[in-house]
């Protein structure tokens, strides 16, 4: 706007642009109003032609004399205006000369006008595709449509949209399809697909591709139209797509998130909720889920407690209890497993039942789990220094179990604090990736050191029975599950009674969980389990409270 002003020698230049109520300037020199009523715009006449419009003098002009403008602030006389014209053919504005005193515009003035016009046109062009184009689909990206969006709040500030975000596969769905078929088939899917999306929307609505596998709708409806829309939508993207050579079965969620447009703060999170909402679909197996606040609620907390972890080993918030084991043969407690707790200063007491599933999405879970490891050790040093010889078993999450120096760093801290390597029982939870090669290499290790291994939660999850001829296990741990029904349900008693015979016979010591009835406890024992563990012997307790239990004479 500087290079216009100078070059006609106009103490105002403006790149104005038109919606249905006013003229808002994009770029302005030498005026302080951001903008003015469509109804006294100069530039309202001038993009009802091709050619530049000149007004020499605005009070000799019928249209313009009595226009509040020219009247009053800021005083125009001289106007001179080139339209903005898409390729498209629609006219979004001017580029426009305004000065408050009377003056000719020579034929070569507006000749020059029209071309830094088509300058601006091409910058605007340039900047609004530049970045904001998906490569792959050829639609406006994520960029695009946020300014999209902050433009609509300047022209409808009142106005209500509905974003709606389509993720056509699961994150590990859509890597495993590109490992299989490779990046270019699902490239074409993926521009077919948007060709797809296309032919579902109507005037006043458009489509973004904002990541892989992922397209947005902005839907200028509310309510019923809008869920009647995206209904469709959901029936369209349960059928199968047809590209190329593939036919390609959807595994489509949908997050829908009402937006404002008077406030920017709900425009620049719309994605973001968006993306939650989606989270809540797949989590909870529906095809769509509007946002609501409540998912932040939880997904702050979660972030807090991530945030806290570090903290919270820096400065001995976690502590240990411990659940004694008891061996059936001897009807002593021969063991104990350390189970980490954590009180929060702000939330209280988290369960790990809460903080370990989130640790393990990250590096977190080796500091956690390096922890346990110490702090249980330090104490079992401690109970043998006091005459107590029983063996500590720790639950290690499946990641530690990935880490190819896992196993020195167990024989590492065993050393530190002296403990034999038959005293330390490291359990781990069943899960399918255990047969991996680095899992089973690393719990070979750690059975060559000497350490016991047991299958915490057996008959919970994944309780593939082949795999556990190759995995180098000394006992199963079978789930509370299993357990609690085994007096009142027959058909649980003979299942239990089945795994305890395969177990014995396949070599295995047998533990069962979570016993917390009398009548439970002598059910187990005559079924032949080597060890019990659960309420009805001891909760968990805490170190000094051990020391206690473990001095009472046997009562079992």
């Amino acid at each position: 706007m500087r290079l216009a002003a100078e070059l006609f020698d106009v103490p105002i230049a403006l790149i104005s642009l038109l919606d249905e109520d006013r003229q808002w300037f994009k770029a302005r020199v030498g005026l302080d109003l951001p903008e003015t009523p469509r109804e006294y715009a100069f530039c309202d006449y001038t993009i009802r032609q091709t050619d530049v419009m000149v007004v020499e003098d605005a009070l000799q002009d019928d249209r313009f004399a009595n226009n509040p403008l020219v009247a009053g602030d800021p005083g125009i006389r001289f106007y001179a205006g080139a339209p903005l014209i898409l390729h498209s053919g629609h006219a979004i504005g001017s580029l426009c000369l305004v000065d408050r005193r009377p003056r000719l515009f020579s034929a070569k003035q507006r000749k020059q006008l029209k071309d830094l016009s088509a300058l601006v046109l091409s910058q605007i062009d340039l900047y609004r595709t530049a970045g904001r184009v998906d490569e792959v689909t050829q639609l406006p990206n994520q960029a695009q449509m946020s300014e999209d969006l902050h433009d609509l709040a300047l022209r409808f500030p009142e106005g209500r949209y509905t974003l709606a975000l389509v993720d056509i596969l699961d994150r590990n769905a859509l890597r495993d399809a590109v490992l299989a078929v490779g990046i270019r088939p699902l490239e074409i899917f993926q521009r077919d697909l948007s060709i797809q999306l296309q032919s579902l929307l109507s005037a006043g609505s458009g489509l973004y591709c904002v990541d892989d596998g992922r397209f947005a709708f902005l839907i200028k409806r509310e309510g019923e139209a809008s869920d009647r829309f995206i209904d469709r939508l959901v029936m369209v993207l349960k059928q199968p797509v047809a590209s190329g050579s593939l036919l390609i079965e959807l595994d489509a969620r949908v997050g829908v998130v009402q937006i404002n447009l008077e406030a920017s703060e709900e425009i620049d999170d719309a994605l973001r909720k968006a993306m939650t909402a989606v989270h809540q679909a797949r989590t909870l197996g529906l095809s769509r889920v509007l946002y609501v606040s409540e998912f932040d609620i939880r997904h702050q907390r979660a972030y807090a407690i991530l945030r806290d972890i570090p903290r919270a080993i820096a400065h001995d918030e976690f502590h240990l209890v411990f659940q004694p084991k008891l061996r059936v043969s001897s009807g002593a407690f021969e063991g104990v497993e350390a189970l980490i707790r954590w009180q929060h200063p702000i939330f209280g007491n988290i369960a790990p039942a809460e903080f370990i599933p989130l640790a393990e999405g990250t590096t977190l879970i080796h500091e956690l789990t390096s922890w346990v490891i110490a702090a249980a050790l330090k104490e079992l040093a401690e109970l043998h220094h006091e005459g107590f010889r029983i063996a500590i078993a720790v639950n290690v999450s499946a990641r530690s179990l990935e880490r190819p120096q896992f196993a020195n760093d167990l024989k590492t801290i065993c050393a530190r604090y002296a403990v034999s390597h038959d005293m330390l029982h490291i359990e781990c939870t069943e899960y399918s990736g255990l047969t991996a090669p680095a899992t089973l290499e690393s719990l070979r290790q750690i059975r060559a050191l000497g350490m016991q291994l047991s299958l915490d939660d057996f008959g919970a999850g994944y309780s593939n029975l082949t795999c556990l001829e190759n995995l180098p296990f000394q006992m199963l741990k079978v789930d509370r599950g299993l357990v609690a029904h085994v007096v009142a349900n027959p058909r649980a008693h003979q299942l239990l009674q089945g795994i305890v015979s395969l177990g014995h016979a396949m070599g295995f010591r047998m533990l069962a969980e979570g016993v917390e009835t009398r009548d439970v406890f002598e059910c187990i024992v005559s079924m032949g389990f080597d060890h019990v563990q659960g309420y009805y012997l001891c909760r968990p307790l805490s170190a000094s409270a051990l020391r206690k239990f473990l001095r009472l004479p046997p009562r079992f």
